[in-house]
């Protein structure tokens, strides 16, 4: 099976776990009203259980494993995932096996927040090992987060912001026009299914919008 018939049927299986979490919510909200104020009333999850998702996702990984096609299932299962354990081995297949990927540019709105979905000390490796990707999208998106925080804070008549500016423009030309960056600074922020949640120039807003994503994505 292709591996577009395969997130097709991860995508159905997800849904459906939404469909069946927002009707029993639904439910239980129905009984709680329809029975004695004081009655005590049955905690609900706050979300869907996404582990049948985790774990079909990785099933389909596997089944692609070192090619491209396996990228977008490691992704959704990063996105779903809640043990820190898993959260941290796909991210370690991530970083070994498809460093090089293009498609691992899809997690570029994340970079800058990987210390804070595992280790600071992490999330500085990791930063040291996309730097070195061979594709010019996911170095970029590197660079944006090692240096992100110069262009927001610095003197912008300093020589610190004009060498993080010169070199981010460098990384942006040799990207070529892959998120539809017009003019300088563009940030854009994406989910880990490509979704634009942030397209500007006020880095205090993308930071929240940023910080809201990966809030979503660690929450136990």
């Amino acid at each position: 099976m292709t591996a577009e018939a395969r997130l097709k049927t991860l995508l159905e299986l997800e849904q459906k776990l939404i469909a069946d979490w927002r009707k029993a919510v639904d439910e239980a909200k129905k009984a709680a009203e329809s029975t004695d104020p004081d009655a005590a009333v049955p905690a609900l999850m706050m979300r869907p259980d996404f582990g049948p998702v985790v774990a079909k996702a990785r099933e389909f990984a596997a089944e692609f494993a070192g090619t491209d096609d396996a990228v977008p299932f490691l992704i959704h299962a990063l996105q779903n995932v809640d043990e820190p354990a898993q959260r941290l081995d796909v991210l370690d297949t991530l970083l070994a096996d498809h460093i090089d990927s293009p498609k691992l540019a899809q997690l570029g709105g994340m970079f800058g927040y990987l210390g804070n979905m595992v280790t600071p000390e992490y999330g500085e490796q990791a930063l040291a090992k996309l730097l070195n990707s061979a594709d010019p999208a996911v170095r970029g998106w590197a660079r944006l987060a090692t240096t992100g925080h110069v262009i927001e804070k610095a003197d912008r008549d300093g020589e610190e912001y004009r060498s993080a500016k010169e070199t981010l423009l460098k990384i942006a030309e040799e990207a070529g026009d892959v998120w539809g960056v017009r003019g300088w600074p563009t940030v854009v922020i994406l989910d880990l299914e490509m979704r634009i949640h942030y397209r500007g120039h006020d880095g205090k807003e993308a930071t929240k919008v940023a910080q809201a994503l990966v809030a979503k994505m660690t929450a136990q």
